[in-house]
């Protein structure tokens, strides 16, 4: 087992690792809403979503593993919330998180299908647009509760 990454942390060196990594997707992920919606850029939109989109399943896999391997009960249960908050707030960030993957995989399976037009006038690009506003505050919200659940299981 790594160390943890993050000074203070009883998180594995993944755990820590993936807490710091939402830290940079969601600047990448406003930077890629921002070409789409302000420059009106669909290459550089396309292209931030499909290298997010790999990176992000690359991340859960390795994630998954390293839980797999490690654990991240032993090093939560020191935690003062271990016995109060921690399993709640999990699965709150569970909800997200599983719905964020799904989102994101309708989402660019959309996109991929047919890049959607600017002019938004076709059904693909209204349900893309619904869903990847869907995908970007579920993103967000999966952040914040996976960070809050990180602080209250490693930090605390």
């Amino acid at each position: 087992m790594l160390g943890p990454f993050i000074p203070g942390s009883r998180g594995t060196f993944m755990l820590d690792g993936v807490s710091i990594a939402l830290a940079v997707v969601l600047p990448v992920l406003a930077f890629s809403i921002f070409q789409i919606k302000v420059r009106r850029n669909v290459a550089v939109h396309g292209w931030i979503q499909k290298l997010l989109g790999v990176l992000l399943l690359v991340t859960v896999i390795l994630f998954e593993i390293d839980i797999r391997i490690n654990g991240w009960v032993t090093q939560a249960s020191a935690s003062p919330y271990f016995a109060t908050l921690v399993f709640p707030v999990l699965y709150v960030h569970l909800f997200f998180a599983v719905s964020t993957a799904l989102l994101w995989t309708y989402t660019l399976t959309l996109a991929l299908r047919r890049p959607p037009r600017l002019d938004g006038g076709d059904d693909l690009t209204k349900r893309h647009r619904l869903f990847g506003r869907l995908t970007a505050l579920f993103t967000f919200t999966t952040a914040i509760t996976g960070w809050t659940f990180y602080w209250l299981a490693f930090i605390a």
